[in-house]
């Protein structure tokens, strides 16, 4: 995130602060280098002066967090003016809700404790597939 809007390579002298000095450190550091570049996130410079955010990636990161763009990553803003507020008792209980039923989900007790009212969306149950948390039969 500190390379994000930086105009200049970030110095490779300024990376190797965010390590410990030790061999674990320095062997972290280089794993981390070594995936990020395999990933093409970020532009290795053949000086070896300072690393950058490839432009693909720095680009499509602005645009996913800034809003900006037409793909609409933050959805449609809302043209109309609530007619009630959003109290932070409702968001409370709508965040624990959500959290209950993916709990029970991962543990394999989708309508156990749950109210029933609320259901594992299909995204978030191949994201919890694709990251190993759930098997499904």
């Amino acid at each position: 995130m500190a390379m994000l809007f930086m105009p200049i390579p970030f110095a490779v002298k300024d990376l190797h602060a965010w390590f410990k000095p030790d061999s674990q450190g320095v062997r972290e550091r280089e794993r981390a280098i070594d995936v990020l570049n395999r990933l093409r996130i970020i532009q290795d410079p053949p000086s070896r002066e300072g690393y950058q955010l490839s432009k693909a990636f720095r680009k499509s990161l602005q645009q996913a967090l800034t809003g900006g763009g037409n793909h609409q990553s933050f959805g449609i803003p809302c043209s109309a003016l609530a007619t009630e507020g959003v109290t932070v008792a409702f968001l409370d209980n709508y965040a624990r809700t959500q959290w209950e039923t993916i709990l029970y989900f991962v543990v394999g007790s989708v309508n156990n404790g749950s109210s029933g009212q609320t259901s594992v969306s299909a995204g978030t149950r191949t994201l919890l597939q694709s990251g190993g948390f759930v098997k499904l039969k």
